[in-house]
């Protein structure tokens, strides 16, 4: 069975959320399911972050992510 990827671990922690997230709070959930062993962690999930077109930033620092419907 294929681990499934960021992109799809950051839209089901999103969409999970009732509030939105840090990039650290994305990240801790995400390894719930799978470590992100990657050599910038954060910039793997900000990256991911990138290929949702419902993701939005809400600014502030450190920058919070919502699911934008």
């Amino acid at each position: 069975m294929t681990e499934p990827s960021f992109v799809q671990l950051v839209t089901q922690v999103l969409l999970e959320a009732n509030q939105p997230l840090s990039v650290a709070e994305i990240r801790s959930r995400v390894e719930r399911v799978r470590p992100v062993s990657t050599g910038n962690p954060q910039a793997t999930l900000r990256n991911a972050l990138t290929h949702i077109p419902l993701a939005a930033s809400l600014g502030g620092r450190p920058a919070r992510y919502t699911w934008w419907p």
